[in-house]
Order: structure tokens, then C-alpha cells, then sequence
């Protein structure tokens, strides 16, 4: 596990990354590279407020934690996470919930507390 150092100095093999409390504004691209292996990332305590739709081709994803965030929306390619267990996007700006969550048929624990949800 590695926090906040240049991923290209890693293996190609990464399954855990962590960049917690990094100030970032947006998702890094060089977290893409890692799309086939990458298991848990956790990106939770930064300035994130949406996730670029190339996100959603991390399948492998088991957990993502993206609380402590300003994220406004959760798009409905949140269903591409069909092997997500954990989602963790408390206290950011999600209004609601979305439908295609429904599709992450692994997931057991979502933690949308300190939302503003709406429905």
C-alpha cells in the first residue's frame, strides 16, 4: 500500500491504493493503469466532486471509500461494480440514492450517511 507518492513508481500489479487526506480535486489518471488488478481504493478525505466516467471501468473494485468528499452525484455506471462488498460515500452532496446500485449484487455494506438525500 502506498499514500500519495507517484504510482508510476509502483508495479503494475496493484491491488490496494490509498489516497487519503492527498487535497485532491480529481481522480488520478495514473489509477487507470491499475484497472485489472485493483481491488480496494480508498480516496476518501479529499476535494473530489465527481467521478469521471473512465472510474467505472475499475470492475475488480471490492471496496471503494470515498467519504469526507463534495461528490454530487453518483452516475448509473455505479453498476459496473458488480464485485463491490463495500461503498463508503458518507458526508458528501448526494442528493439521492441511484437505481442501478441495485446491479452491485455483492455489495453489503453502502454508508451514504451524512448525505443530503432526498430520496
Amino acid at each position: 500500500m502506498f499514500h500519495c507518492i507517484p504510482l508510476w513508481r509502483c508495479n503494475r500489479h496493484v491491488e490496494v491504493i490509498d489516497k487519503r487526506h492527498c487535497s485532491l480535486v480529481y481522480v488520478p489518471e495514473e489509477i487507470y493503469r491499475y484497472a485489472r488488478s485493483l481491488e480496494e481504493l480508498l480516496l476518501d478525505a479529499n476535494q473530489l466532486r465527481e467521478l469521471p466516467e473512465q472510474f467505472f471501468q475499475l470492475v475488480k473494485l471490492r471496496k471503494l471509500g470515498l467519504s469526507d468528499n463534495e461528490i454530487q452525484r453518483l452516475p448509473p455506471e455505479i453498476a459496473n461494480f458488480m464485485q463491490l462488498v463495500e461503498l463508503d460515500v458518507s458526508r458528501n452532496d448526494i442528493p439521492e440514492i441511484p437505481e442501478s446500485i441495485s446491479f452491485c449484487k455483492a455489495l453489503q455494506v453502502a454508508d451514504f450517511s451524512g448525505n443530503p438525500l432526498t430520496r
